[in-house]
């Protein structure tokens, strides 16, 4: 498993290719650390994995990319797609600067809809 550094570099240089501004490969990185100190595969009680996949999103997980530990770039792949295509986290992608985080704290990490929260 590749440290936490090196892992966070590699995340951070997909984002950019996929079209991520600083902040928001900031804020995407900086989510990942909190809920699994970026180890693909800790696995927690739920079974979540990276992004601590729970519930529907979980099973959509592993009916993409089949049974155990999908690679962190498989991951990011499916993060990269409900960013872009679910509407509860479209909030994210018009967050004021500053905001990126608790936008994807609340709606990603969460699963809260952003209310337009200020500070």
């Amino acid at each position: 498993m590749p440290c936490p550094v090196a892992l966070s570099a590699c995340i951070s240089i997909w984002l950019a290719v996929h079209g991520y501004q600083p902040a928001q490969r900031e804020a995407v990185v900086r989510q990942l650390w909190t809920e699994s100190r970026l180890q693909p595969c800790v696995v927690v009680p739920g079974g979540a994995y990276l992004a601590q996949w729970t519930g529907p999103r979980l099973r959509r997980v592993k009916a993409q990319f089949g049974p155990g530990c999908p690679s962190w770039n498989k991951q990011l792949e499916m993060i990269d797609w409900e960013l872009r295509n679910e509407p509860d986290f479209q909030a994210f992608w018009s967050a004021k600067s500053g905001q990126e985080f608790k936008v994807l704290r609340v709606t990603f990490g969460r699963g809260e809809r952003w209310r337009g929260q200020s500070g």
